[in-house]
């Protein structure tokens, strides 16, 4: 009535002690049995002894829990494989004549293993003077045990500073220190070191690794780290007009021998210059340049106004690189000015004369330089002076350059063929100049008034009726206002009666018209007196006019028989 657990398989580090439990009861009831004698026997493997008795056999007996219990302990550390045999014996019983008996054999394999450590290190294979790059420090453990007390250690070349890592470890000048405790069976830990190279060179940086047992590993990484550099140039034309574009030329040169990288191009342009989209800040990204790589961007802007601008231009990359360079352009403007002098006030038909001066009073010349008169309603040309063409109702000069400070003066000769205000304009143009001017000539008529009186009847006896007809006519090229017609009846008449454009008054045998307000060239007014012979007589019927225009009446006589 016995059954019993054999210890399972095991496999533990080596040189740690390990515990073999063999657990004995009754098959009845799992009661367990107190007293049964387990024997256990190193067979084969590594050497080792087992507690107690320092043996490599050993028999103890069951306990009160019928649990015989012994621990294996290597005399040296080593890998393999122990055999293990075990016997379970139930003890003679003495009282009842029972002799010893062997219950059961079994075997037990126990493994030692030890502990590996490696260490891999990784860098990056090329890095530019003054940036960070990374170092990779990979500490592995491939066994199937725990490593212990492992302890990473960094010396850094001299030109490669330390920035950070993770994890965080102990610095001290160029030594590093990682303490990563226990490193699990198959398992790995990973620091990730930032540095920054101080100067160019070939650097060989090597890590080790240490762990308890006398564990170590070492590996080494290159890093070659190289040194850009970077350059700039601007080329601008020295002198250009204000119509002129600018065009700048820029060059950025990387003579150093490793790659320039996130170079940038800053171009900042001085108050008055913009680009064509009306920009005054230009940022241009050219990448990275190579050892000895140039990239040349070509830039156009234009000037607000004249002067001289001084441009610089700057370039950035990586690592804080930084060039600049400057260029100088003059800008100049032809400034073209016009002048027209004429009379203020002529009369129909009259010669109106202009002169005409354009000058440059900027400081560059004035090239192609062409006047240009449009001959306005009301006028007609007489004469052109200074070399000028008329053709379509437009006289034209060309003046050619005029240089800085230089004037041309020319004359035009208009007839004026109506009344009213000539406005005469005259413009000058020339390369990225041009100018206008103005005279203003009023135009006046002169009233030319023509007095005309007939009788209708002649002669006449006495008592009949005589019909005056008064005619006004314009003769002339501007309004007559406000004129006045007076008539005398002779002695030997009698006044009857009057009409006309305006209501008559009669006194001592004068008829005055009340004034006509006004009379248009060309026009004519009527007016009608009738009278009535009273004796014999040749008579007179006198007629007179007056206006503003007239500083003396116009008068004008009839001659009529009364018989």
């Amino acid at each position: 009535d016995v059954e019993w657990d054999w210890p399972p398989d095991a496999t533990n580090p080596v040189g740690t002690p390990h515990v073999l439990t063999t657990a004995v009861r009754k098959h009845s009831d799992g009661t367990p049995l107190e007293g049964y004698i387990v024997n256990y026997t190193l067979v084969s493997g590594p050497a080792a002894t087992f507690e107690p008795g320092r043996n490599t056999t050993a028999s103890v007996r069951t306990d009160a829990q019928g649990l015989g219990t012994v621990t294996l302990n290597q005399t040296s550390r080593a890998e393999g494989i122990n055999d293990i045999k075990i016997e379970v014996i139930r003890p003679a019983d003495q009282q009842c004549c029972k002799p010893a008996a062997h219950i059961a054999t079994g075997h037990v394999k126990k493994k030692w293993l030890g502990a590996r450590i490696n260490i891999q290190k990784q860098a990056t294979p090329k890095a530019i003077v003054g940036e960070i790059f990374d170092y990779t420090i990979v500490v592995a453990n491939p066994s199937g045990v725990d490593a212990e007390d492992v302890v990473v250690n960094d010396t850094l070349p001299a030109g490669i500073a330390y920035v950070s890592s993770s994890p965080r470890g102990q610095a001290q000048g160029q030594q590093l220190a990682w303490s990563l405790g226990t490193l699990a069976a198959q398992g790995k830990k990973r620091i990730d070191v930032k540095v920054k190279a101080t100067k160019t060179g070939r650097f060989n940086n090597c890590a080790q690794v240490t762990a308890a047992h006398n564990l170590s590993a070492r590996d080494c990484a290159e890093t070659v780290v190289a040194r850009p550099a970077l350059t700039v140039e601007k080329n601008c034309p020295d002198e250009v007009t204000i119509c002129d574009v600018i065009k700048y030329t820029i060059i950025v040169r990387n003579p150093g021998d490793a790659p320039a990288t996130n170079v940038k191009i800053q171009d900042d342009l001085p108050d008055g210059l913009e680009t064509e989209s009306g920009q005054t800040r230009v940022v241009l990204d050219a990448g990275t340049l190579g050892p000895d790589e140039a990239k040349q961007a070509d830039l156009t802007v234009r000037a607000k106004r004249p002067g001289v601008y001084v441009n610089a231009v700057t370039a950035t990359a990586d690592g804080d690189l930084t060039a600049e360079a400057t260029c100088k352009t003059v800008v100049r403007q032809p400034v073209l000015k016009v002048t027209k002098t004429g009379p203020d006030m002529r009369y129909v038909d009259r010669p109106v004369k202009y002169e005409i001066t354009v000058t440059n009073t900027g400081d560059t010349p004035a090239r192609d330089t062409v006047l240009t008169d449009m001959v306005p309603a009301g006028a007609e040309v007489t004469e052109v002076g200074g070399g000028g063409q008329l053709a379509d109702g437009r006289v034209t000069w060309n003046l050619g350059t005029l240089q800085p400070g230089q004037s041309r003066q020319v004359t035009l000769t208009l007839r004026a063929t109506r009344r009213g205000v000539i406005r005469n304009m005259a413009s000058a143009r020339a390369f990225c100049a041009e100018a206008e001017a103005e005279a203003r000539t009023t135009v006046k008529g002169v009233p030319a008034i023509l007095l005309e009186v007939i009788d209708i009847e002649d002669p006449i006896e006495v008592g009949e009726n005589e019909t005056y007809e008064i005619v006004v006519t314009n003769q002339g090229s501007a309004d007559g206002t406000n004129l006045v017609v007076t008539a005398t009846v002779p002695a030997a008449m009698v006044y009857v009666s009057s009409d006309g454009p305006t209501r008559a008054s009669v006194r001592d045998k004068v008829v005055t018209f009340a004034p006509l307000p006004s009379l248009a060239p060309g026009a004519e007014a009527t007016y009608r007196v009738i009278t009535r012979g009273v004796e014999v007589q040749d008579v007179r019927f006198k007629v007179s006019i007056k206006s503003d225009q007239i500083d003396r009446p116009v008068e004008e006589t009839e001659s009529t028989h009364v018989y």
